[in-house]
């Protein structure tokens, strides 16, 4: 069978996805699409706007055939380390195309940047050390000033775009994997990905997710099988356990706040101080963030010490496929995936009890999503 795969936040689904499913069936002849989707806590640093169940069940309502999650610990991090880990379940699912969106249609132009990355020449590392020494710029900002100048303007425009560096990071690790997967570029249509501005029945996820918040009307935005779904749920907002967070911060030892994922250059200490006056987490996040540590970065940061991924999390890879929810077309496809998938499948704990590593990871998962809904339900 002829699969096609899609790494994915569906937070929430709207019709710029549905538009992606279809293209990606339609450019490849694929058989099945799969979503390797992040669970209740999401790449930015963020909770999910709905639960990783009900985002599921709205996908496989909308096209896809087979969702697999990835966990917290692979997808809550740097946009590098989110696209590597869903790479790798992509190829040890066996896909055969790999398929994303970006603001460019210009493949090789993507593909050039990501060669370029996938093996850093010590020509490029002297570029990017002289631009981010100074301290005045965010590393991506550096390295797309680094690339400018080996391989023209063209490429650092190209790395101006939200969803052109994710595919980079795709491409990057489709090649560091020495991955037998395909890739596919489909042109984003409508909005840029954090735009707060419609255009005609599109809107980015991070729009829906504040028009939702305010009450607001989405259902122009939605595919109905999707909003019919979604109809009546509260969207969930980290507002909601913003109190306990900060107080988790301000109570941690500065030692422990100092292991925590992606902390570096003494930004604990910042952030600790900060703790004690933030009266929210806008707060606690515009007043830690600096020109090095974007908000995207700080979120991570304070959500990680919340839920205590450490450094030594960061590297975590995929330890196993566990299976969301799947179409009649859908369950087919597991029984060819069962006999040729490079991890395990797993609908519940059994299937990784044999491997002690895995093991952990799914046991720290039912932690990261009893804290979840203590806040949010379900």
């Amino acid at each position: 069978m002829k699969t096609a795969a899609i790494i994915c936040e569906y937070n929430p689904f709207h019709n710029g996805h549905k538009y992606q499913i279809q293209r990606t069936r339609a450019l490849t002849g694929c058989d099945a699409v799969i979503a390797i989707m992040s669970g209740n806590y999401v790449q930015r640093g963020d909770v999910s706007v709905f639960d990783k169940r009900l985002r599921a069940e709205a996908a496989l309502s909308c096209g896809i055939d087979l969702v697999i999650e990835l966990p917290v610990l692979c997808a809550m991090t740097t946009a590098e380390k989110f696209a590597h880990n869903g790479v790798i379940a992509a190829d040890a699912l066996g896909a055969d195309y790999l398929a994303f969106g970006a603001e460019t249609d210009d493949l090789p132009l993507l593909q050039e940047i990501a060669g370029k990355l996938a093996f850093e020449s010590d020509a490029f590392r002297l570029k990017l050390k002289e631009y981010i020494s100074p301290g005045a710029v965010t590393y991506a900002a550096a390295r797309a000033q680094a690339i400018a100048d080996i391989l023209g303007p063209k490429a650092q425009e190209a790395l101006s775009f939200s969803n052109n560096i994710l595919a980079v990071e795709y491409l990057k690790a489709l090649i560091r994997l020495n991955s037998g997967v395909k890739p596919l570029l489909i042109r984003r249509i409508g909005t840029e990905h954090n735009s707060m501005i419609t255009y005609e029945k599109y809107a980015s996820a991070s729009a829906l997710r504040t028009m939702m918040k305010n009450g607001e009307d989405c259902l122009p935005f939605i595919p109905p099988n999707a909003s019919s779904i979604f109809h009546g749920r509260q969207p969930n907002d980290i507002k909601t356990m913003e109190k306990a967070i900060i107080a988790s911060i301000c109570a941690a030892p500065l030692k422990k706040l100092h292991s925590v994922s992606d902390v570096a250059e003494g930004i604990e200490n910042r952030l600790q101080r900060i703790a004690f006056s933030a009266g929210n987490m806008w707060e606690l996040i515009e007043f830690t963030k600096s020109k090095r540590y974007t908000q995207s970065r700080i979120r991570r940061i304070i959500l990680s010490a919340y839920l205590g991924i450490t450094k030594e999390d960061f590297g975590q890879e995929p330890l196993y496929l566990k299976i969301l929810g799947f179409t009649p077309k859908g369950q087919e496809l597991l029984g060819e995936i069962k006999r040729t998938a490079k991890l395990p499948l797993a609908k519940n704990m059994n299937a990784v009890m044999q491997n002690q590593a895995a093991f952990r990871m799914w046991k720290r998962e039912l932690i990261f999503d009893r804290i979840y809904h203590l806040f949010y339900g379900e």
